[in-house]
């Protein structure tokens, strides 16, 4: 049987659902599970983790769509006039899909948290998919979800490399500059918070494009030549195998960036804690420096308060006994904060 298309779907209603599943001929009835899983939509924030299995006469799951948006709901973030990397979150977009051997019918649905953009007081605009279901190029199932799922690999590296260019720019402020800018802990714990977000939605979309190549994941029709034998026809032939083995080397790229940004994270916080150490020790030594420097003029003037008998210290008697305790004081003191200088402690 021939290709008949793709089908996308934006918050189908209950009879829409039925009809998709009554313009499914090799399908004669959705699992309740799909039929469920078809009428409910993920939270924004929630975590879905891509799949995709067998039911019988078709195929049926959840891709992850990555977003990144200025969606930081505090006051901070709308009143401040300045946008940094906490402004920015991770969020997702679930979009279900049936595959037939004929067909294939994608579903988005409106999430109920779809937060603000802040950056156009729009609520998130949700992925447009229209541009791949009209392709010319697709002519099949298989082709289809590869163009997705290569659409859905392409974003998530998009959305890396905003979060990977963040972190460089806080690792050269707490590590090359020495200068950690105000709450790094925050971009810290922000950061780390959106590099296991993607990691959670490339993970399993790599694991699952390896069943798809491996043969471990696939939908077989038969179909009767013009001299009637009959040969097994599959969703994924090795066509479309090599366009999904291309997309995995991409998908395991943006996994293994994800998890160096983590590996980034633990670094740039234990320079962080380095960093406070050294600002401690240093205000230590300040502090010491200080103290040294005030006991010699508070020991020279207690000193010479002291009622002790001219003969043991001679410039009693001088009629400039003043002056010379003065001039200590003053040496004593020019000294010590040249020392203290030198040592780095002031």
């Amino acid at each position: 049987m021939a290709f008949e298309g793709w089908i996308h779907l934006v918050d189908p209603s209950e009879e829409n659902i039925q009809a998709i599943a009554d313009s499914l001929p090799s399908v004669e009835e959705l699992h309740p599970v799909a039929h469920k899983r078809l009428s409910k939509s993920a939270g924004y924030d929630d975590l879905i983790f891509p799949r995709l299995e067998r039911h019988d006469e078709y195929l049926f799951g959840e891709l992850a769509y990555p977003m990144w948006a200025k969606t930081r709901r505090d006051e901070e973030a709308v009143n401040d006039g300045i946008d940094d990397v906490r402004d920015f979150e991770v969020g997702s977009i679930g979009i279900q899909l049936i595959i037939t051997h004929n067909k294939v019918v994608t579903v988005i649905r409106t999430p109920d948290d779809l937060p603000i953009d802040r950056s156009t007081d729009e609520l998130v605009s949700l992925p447009n998919l229209e541009l791949l279901v009209d392709q010319t190029s697709i002519n099949s199932s298989g082709h289809c979800f590869a163009s997705l799922i290569d659409h859905i690999s392409k974003e998530s590296s998009r959305i890396l490399k905003e979060i990977l260019k963040s972190t460089e720019e806080l690792e050269e402020q707490v590590i090359d500059e020495g200068k950690p800018p105000e709450k790094c802990r925050q971009f810290i714990s922000h950061l780390r918070s959106s590099f296991l977000e993607m990691q959670t939605m490339i993970e399993p979309s790599v694991n699952l494009v390896n069943d798809i190549i491996n043969d471990e994941l696939d939908l077989i029709h038969h179909v009767v030549t013009e001299d009637g034998s009959t040969i097994e026809m599959e969703v994924f032939p090795r066509e479309v195998e090599i366009y999904l083995i291309d997309t995995r080397s991409m998908l395991r790229h943006d996994l293994q960036q994800t998890k160096f940004g983590i590996g980034m994270m633990e670094v740039i916080g234990n320079d962080l804690s380095d960093h406070h150490s050294r600002e401690q020790a240093k205000h230590g030594n300040r502090l010491a420096a200080i103290f040294s420097i005030f006991l010699g003029p508070t020991f020279v003037v207690g000193l010479y308060g002291m009622n002790i008998d001219s003969s043991y210290f001679p410039e009693f008697g001088l009629m400039n006994g003043y002056l010379f305790a003065g001039l200590l004081i003053v040496v004593l003191t020019i000294g010590q904060a040249i020392l203290f200088k030198k040592l780095k402690w002031l």
